[in-house]
């Protein structure tokens, strides 16, 4: 069923960044670990028919492309590190929100917190568990992990 949910994941993610920030992003096969190139991390927590949370972790190469796109900023304007973390937050935000009733079903009812800083100096959430999808981007590797409370859901296949 995991397959079925990466799936998901990989579909609104990729449209997502595509539509709204207009960054094209390829999904990976190959299983790496986000290791090496420098990045930063934000999640959301969800509660609902199931519950868990998402995190993303964007190469920094990447973050100026994403806050000028999905923030309006003019190219010619100092982007400020507050600008490429608010961009991420809403990217994680909306890749969320997108994904939940894709999962849960349309009629699901979900509560997504504000999605918060992950700073990666302090121990971090346990990912050995959750659903991981990779998509190359123009500098690096975003990695988007999707974690739940209570095991994987059982979803519908897609007619």
């Amino acid at each position: 069923m995991s397959d079925r949910i990466k799936e998901i994941i990989t579909r609104e993610s990729v449209q997502t960044l595509e539509k709204l920030a207009f960054i094209f992003a390829m999904p990976e096969e190959e299983d790496t670990e986000p290791e090496g190139e420098e990045a930063v991390a934000v999640a959301v927590d969800f509660t609902g028919p199931f519950s868990g949370s998402m995190l993303i972790r964007y190469p920094v190469e990447d973050l100026d492309e994403l806050a000028v796109n999905m923030l309006g900023i003019d190219d010619e304007e100092e982007i400020t590190g507050d600008q490429k973390i608010d961009a991420l937050k809403e990217t994680v935000n909306i890749i969320c929100g997108n994904v939940l009733p894709a999962i849960g079903g349309k009629t699901a009812v979900f509560d997504i917190s504000a999605p918060m800083f992950v700073d990666e100096s302090e121990p971090r959430p346990d990912i050995s568990a959750a659903v991981k999808v990779q998509l190359g981007l123009d500098e690096g590797m975003a990695f988007i992990f999707l974690m739940f409370d209570d095991g994987v859901p059982e979803i519908e296949p897609e007619q």
